[in-house]
């Protein structure tokens, strides 16, 4: 099977802070084309939460803004190859705080997973991206499952990256809160939808621009 026009990955960068009142650059230089046409990709920046701001060249690879308004800031970039598709969005936050007032602002907690969200299988719970903006590192992690068939299964729960395998099919909410020197963040949610395998299904990966079954 020859594969061919397979759409481009966007990649936005990882969650930051930046002062107020400043510039602030967005940059989708990670992302990529299958196709080998890195070159020919477009780009398209837009926020999707966070105090309206003003992007300047939405359309390149690096956008910037310069926030008024502290707060949480979401940006989503998509990039499209010179076929014409279209990637997934990748977003990316950004985290605005007064230097000024900056023991006033609470750490913030951000989760990221990775693996399969198969009952057996292990799933990596990763907190690394979150931040504070009083201290170099966070002073702590707090893992939880607080929605679940079954709240066992976790792992490394006071740590930056966290362990969890679940025992039974069905949806679990995670938390995760993080501690600075000074207090502690909002919690930060994410929802993990653990089903089963009956059948295995072959892995498709790519050789010499064909799709090799195995």
């Amino acid at each position: 099977v020859r594969v061919k026009d397979v759409a481009p990955v966007a990649h936005a960068g990882w969650t930051f802070a930046a002062k107020l009142n400043t510039e602030v650059v967005l940059d989708g230089s990670r992302s990529d084309d299958s196709n080998g046409e890195k070159d020919q990709l477009t780009y398209t920046w837009v926020q999707a939460s966070g105090e309206s701001v003003a992007l300047q060249n939405s359309d390149s690879m690096k956008t910037s803004f310069t926030p008024k308004k502290t707060g949480l800031y979401k940006f989503e970039l998509r990039v499209k190859d010179a076929i014409g598709n279209v990637s997934q969005p990748a977003d990316i936050l950004v985290i605005i705080f007064d230097p000024a007032k900056k023991e006033t602002h609470p750490p913030f907690a951000h989760i990221r997973i990775k693996g399969k969200k198969l009952v057996g299988e292990k799933i990596l719970l990763d907190g690394s991206r979150s931040r504070s903006f009083v201290d170099k590192d966070l002073t702590k992690y707090t893992w939880e499952i607080i929605e679940g068939p079954k709240k066992d299964g976790l792992k490394d729960e006071n740590e930056a990256q966290a362990n969890f395998t679940a025992t039974q099919a069905g949806s679990y909410l995670i938390q995760l809160t993080v501690r600075d020197s000074l207090s502690a963040s909002p919690p930060a949610l994410y929802r993990i939808n653990v089903g089963t395998v009956t059948q295995a299904l072959p892995i498709a990966r790519v050789a010499n621009g064909h799709a090799v079954f195995e």
